[in-house]
């Protein structure tokens, strides 16, 4: 099953005032990171080798149970990189990320909000996955005795009730990039600023000539005149003044006084995705 991801210039627009991150935009941006840090593997050993699952993952296994997602993925070899990103929409409320470490033998949940949900069911639900899909595939059993489960809890937290997407993907660019944590709630501005000027470079440097290519996680830009730069803002607030360490992402500032509003609207129905389209 091959998945697809499409954002337009509205999605982009969703890094500006503190909007909310839904599920086409994590998914797109990690995609997006796949893409071009594959091209620096051989240029950077710091980079790790690391496949993005989709956002529907989880939900489509919650829902339909395990055998729904077999033919996911067949062509992916999730077993032979070393790392497997995995982003999860918790009861459609709040992001989360679990990464799977195939070389240490670790699984390790990251909550921006530690203590909201139980990483332990999102454990049980990647062994059973992986155990039905490591023996349809290689007629292995796993020993999960030799794993270890992970709730990271020295890690950065959010401290408003909004900011978990942008959470999610700076973590994942942490690990993949095998850089520290040290980013706070005080950096989501700046780092909102570096996705959307990441984004835009991409939609300005991408010729038509590549356009209609299909490769999984190849990232596809069209019509994108439309995306004026980040710097070309007449606050300059998105200058790149950034610290090289953070990478981007987004959502708003709402109040954690907002209960009813806490994160909806973050999940909006759409093929799952590994291919990413950007279009205006």
């Amino acid at each position: 099953m091959e998945h697809h991801g499409t954002l337009n210039s509205r999605d982009l627009q969703l890094l500006n005032d503190d909007n909310w991150l839904n599920d086409s935009f994590i998914e797109a941006y990690l995609c997006f990171l796949k893409s071009h840090s594959g091209k620096d593997l051989q240029k950077n050993r710091n980079l790790k080798n690391f496949e993005v699952l989709s956002t529907h993952f989880f939900t489509t296994i919650r829902n339909k149970g395990i055998k729904s997602v077999d033919s996911w993925y067949k062509k992916a070899d999730i077993f032979d990189v070393k790392l497997l990103i995995v982003p999860i929409n918790e009861g459609n409320i709040h992001w989360t990320l679990l990464v799977v470490n195939n070389r240490e033998k670790t699984m390790t949940y990251y909550d921006s909000i530690r203590g909201l949900y139980d990483a332990t069911d999102s454990f049980s639900q990647m062994k059973q996955y992986l155990s039905r899909q490591s023996m349809l595939r290689r007629i292995i059993q796993i020993d999960w005795t030799e794993w270890k489960t992970i709730n990271a809890s020295e890690i950065p937290q959010q401290q408003n009730g909004n900011d978990c997407g942008v959470f999610l993907l700076q973590y994942a660019y942490c690990v993949v990039h095998r850089r520290d944590m040290d980013f706070s709630q005080a950096d989501i501005p700046q780092i909102r600023c570096r996705i959307q000027s990441e984004l835009t470079n991409v939609c300005k440097s991408k010729t038509a000539a590549d356009s209609n290519e299909s490769i999984s996680t190849h990232v596809e830009i069209t019509n994108s005149t439309d995306l004026a730069p980040i710097t070309e803002s007449k606050n300059n607030e998105c200058q790149p003044t950034i610290k090289q360490s953070l990478i981007p992402t987004c959502q708003s500032n709402l109040s954690t006084d907002s209960d009813s509003d806490f994160e909806t609207a973050l999940w909006k129905e759409s093929p799952p995705a590994i291919e990413i389209a950007i279009l205006s």
